[in-house]
């Protein structure tokens, strides 16, 4: 839904419903010579909401989209009743313009939106309407240039996000950077920043995409070979000397790290911060932000070596700020490679913790368990795979297993988001999205049977059997993994609070829940015993009380 502003300043203009995007635009009556930099002008959409909140909607500059009224605002009310809005300006911090109050009125959704992702928890993602999400998808960090196909995609987002859909996914992750949404890379100098608008198109054209699919995805808003200058592995990876934010390009750093210390580059990110809530917070497809992909990266083997200490506490600056302007108030992020940087991870507006894990799949449940500990917060491995290195198509298989293995230890572990892949080409390519598909079904089974309300249960070590374990208020939920056949398979349920009245195993090829075999399963006081010869090398059981 797209609505101007209203002809005469204070007049009510019609009504719409909660969750439906309002539009305004707004030519400032104040002089001004560089829209990109609060500090000469920034202007707000300032909104009495019906319960009583006063919000500060920032707006942002594209006279692309409105030449007459250059500054526009995005703006989702999230309930019903008569609001009050008027602009502001501000000039060198002061106000300089106040505008006549409008006033609109928001209806009932009548559609039962969920909302925005308020609350990232143990075992899911929590929105606004109070149901709990398990994540579930992909990376799909980049895409492809245009008409480059090397597969059955030409791995475009209008391309892949349908597909990513259609294999039941509810979450990916995407970057801005150099190539892909390339935000600040195609500019002048930050200090008369001019975002690449054809970026920024494109991310509203992904933004509108995912939220028409009803995908959530996590922004990673920047990565660590935008500070490095020697080429890594890949032969690439070193883009200091294109940044922006480099003296030799009309920035203020002279180095690396000068972008976490430099008080001009600190500024210069808090306003591409603003600029970025701005025009794409409105979204409830937007659910996380992430501020860096693999910091540790820059931190280490490069000639000018990033100290801890600088990335600990911008980060301590930044993720305090985008709380204070992200009006949806969504979860924010960062994230690490191998380096467990206990300050960063600590921080308080840090919301939760995140893994990248390949060539450890065995670790998985030792790495989740690890970090809950350490920091008492959720977390997500954000990046997984059998190998970091590019996969060759005779071991896809290899790369896939892995996959549907740690899809399902996270199921039954306390982890919002299960893995997120990384070769999500080589996944597409050689059936992976079927895999997820799976995974997919289950997680809504159970958000349709308690909503993620459960807790993990412990079971006792059994031989031959890989097991894990959750209640709810209704059902026991056992996933069964085979490692011997010829092994006794007897489970202990005596320390189960009841005993279970009716079993129903979870088809994982046709993706549903049916009364479990009798062949397949017996029930004793207190046992459950599993036939070797009708066991799948992977099940669940659904033990209902």
């Amino acid at each position: 839904m797209s609505l101007v502003s209203p002809d005469q300043p204070g007049a009510a203009t019609r009504s719409t419903e909660a969750y439906e995007r309002l539009n305004r635009a707004f030519a400032s009556p104040v002089d001004f010579s560089d829209p990109y930099d609060s500090r000469d002008i920034a202007v707000d959409w300032e909104v009495q909401t019906p319960m009583g909140e006063a919000l500060r909607i920032p707006a942002f500059y594209d006279a692309r989209l409105c030449p007459e009224r250059p500054w526009q605002v995005r703006f989702t009310p999230r309930s019903a009743g008569a609001y009050q809005a008027m602009w502001v300006v501000r000039s060198g911090g002061e106000v300089s313009h106040q505008s006549e109050p409008e006033r609109f009125v928001v209806e009932a959704s009548r559609d039962g939106a969920r909302g925005f992702l308020r609350q990232v928890e143990g075992w899911g993602l929590r929105f606004e309407n109070g149901e709990r999400v398990r994540g579930v998808g992909i990376n799909f960090a980049w895409e492809e240039e245009p008409g480059r196909r090397r597969g059955k995609l030409d791995y475009r987002y209008e391309t892949f996000l349908p597909a990513l859909k259609a294999a039941g996914a509810t979450f990916f992750r995407t970057w801005s950077c150099p190539w892909n949404l390339p935000l600040i890379w195609n500019t002048p100098s930050p200090r008369h920043e001019r975002y690449d608008l054809q970026a920024a198109a494109k991310l509203d054209a992904v933004v509108a995409l995912s939220e028409g699919l009803g995908l959530c995805f996590m922004f990673c808003l920047d990565y660590h070979g935008a500070l490095k200058l020697v080429e890594d592995y890949w032969g690439g990876n070193a883009f200091w000397p294109r940044h922006p934010y480099n003296r030799e390009n009309g920035g203020t750093c002279t180095k690396p790290e000068d972008l976490f210390t430099d008080a001009a580059a600190r500024h210069d990110y808090r306003d591409r911060l603003r600029y970025i809530v701005a025009r794409w917070g409105y979204s409830p497809a937007l659910g996380v932000f992430e501020l860096w992909n693999e910091i540790d990266n820059a931190m280490e083997g490069d000639r000018q070596p990033i100290a801890e200490a600088s990335i600990v506490d911008w980060h301590r600056e930044m993720t305090a700020f985008l709380k204070k302007l992200d009006p949806y108030g969504r979860p924010v992020a960062t994230s690490l490679s191998h380096t467990d940087i206990r300050a960063l991870f600590s921080l308080e507006h840090i919301d939760f913790t995140q893994l990248h894990l390949y060539c450890r799949s065995e670790e998985l449940l030792e790495q989740l368990e690890r970090n809950r500990r350490n920091y008492g917060k959720p977390v997500i491995v954000g990046e997984f795979g059998y190998d970091w290195r590019a996969p060759e198509d005779p071991f896809a298989h290899l790369f896939n297993a892995d996959l549907k293995l740690a899809l399902w230890r996270a199921l039954f572990s306390e982890t919002p988001v299960l893995p997120l892949a990384w070769w999500w080409e080589l996944h597409y390519e050689n059936g992976g999205l079927p895999i997820l598909k799976v995974a997919a079904e289950f997680a809504q089974l159970v958000a349709q049977r308690c909503n993620w309300e459960v807790a993990p249960v412990a079971l006792p070590r059994v031989e031959g059997l890989e097991l894990q374990a959750f209640a709810s208020s209704e059902a026991l939920y056992l996933w069964v993994r085979r490692l011997d056949a010829s092994a006794p398979m007897m489970i202990p349920l005596q320390e189960l609070p009841t005993q279970p009245q009716r079993v129903l195993q979870f088809d994982l090829e046709a993706m549903q829940s049916q009364p479990a075999d009798a062949a397949l399963v017996r029930r004793y006081p207190g046992n459950l015993e599993l036939s070797a010869a009708d066991l799948p090398d992977m099940t669940v059981l659904i033990l209902e009380h």
